[in-house]
C-alpha cells in the first residue's frame, strides 16, 4: 500500500504540476525539513501565493509560548488564509503540521509532516513527508500523496 501512495506522489510530480502547488510544496518541505533538522521539533506554519505569484511564509506565535495547542495555531492560520483567498488577495495557500499515520494495523505509527494545499483552480491531494528522529538527527523518508 505504501508503494501505491509513493507512486501517486511520483505520478503527480511527473505530470505538469500546477506552478503554485510546486512553489508551495518546495517552500514548505524545505522549511519543515530545516526546522526539524535544527530543533528536532515541528510547529504548524503556512505559506501563501500572492497575486504577484510570490510565495510568502506565514507563522503565528501561540499566545502562550509554553502551550502545545497546535490545533489552535492551525485553526488561526486557516481562518486568515481562507479569508484572504475568499477576498481574492491570494491565489493559493498551504498549511503544514505534524501527523502520525499507520498504514497497516500491525505496524507502529510513523511521524510525518503533512502539507495541505488549497488552490482555487484544482483539488490537491494531501502530501505526507515521513521522518524519524534518531538521537540528534532526522532521517527523512520518501514523501507520498493521498487523494
Amino acid at each position: 500500500m505504501v508503494n501505491q501512495y509513493k507512486q501517486l506522489f511520483l505520478d503527480i510530480k511527473q505530470k505538469v504540476m500546477h506552478q503554485h502547488t510546486q512553489q508551495l510544496l518546495d517552500h514548505c518541505s524545505e522549511y519543515a525539513k530545516e526546522l526539524l533538522s535544527e530543533t528536532l521539533d515541528l510547529y504548524p506554519f503556512g505559506a501563501l501565493v500572492s497575486k504577484t505569484e510570490q510565495v510568502h511564509p506565514l507563522e503565528l506565535e501561540p499566545e502562550n509560548k509554553n502551550s502545545t495547542k497546535n490545533g489552535e495555531v492551525v485553526n488561526s492560520l486557516l481562518k486568515y488564509l481562507i479569508t484572504e483567498l475568499e477576498k481574492g488577495e491570494i491565489i493559493a495557500y498551504a498549511t503544514v503540521y505534524e501527523e502520525e499515520y499507520q498504514l497497516n494495523k500491525d505496524e507502529p505509527t510513523t511521524k510525518a509532516f503533512a502539507v495541505k494545499i488549497v488552490n482555487a483552480e484544482l483539488e490537491e491531494p494531501m502530501f505526507y513527508y515521513p521522518y524519524t528522529i534518531k538521537g540528534t538527527s532526522v532521517v527523512f523518508e520518501e514523501p507520498f500523496a493521498v487523494k
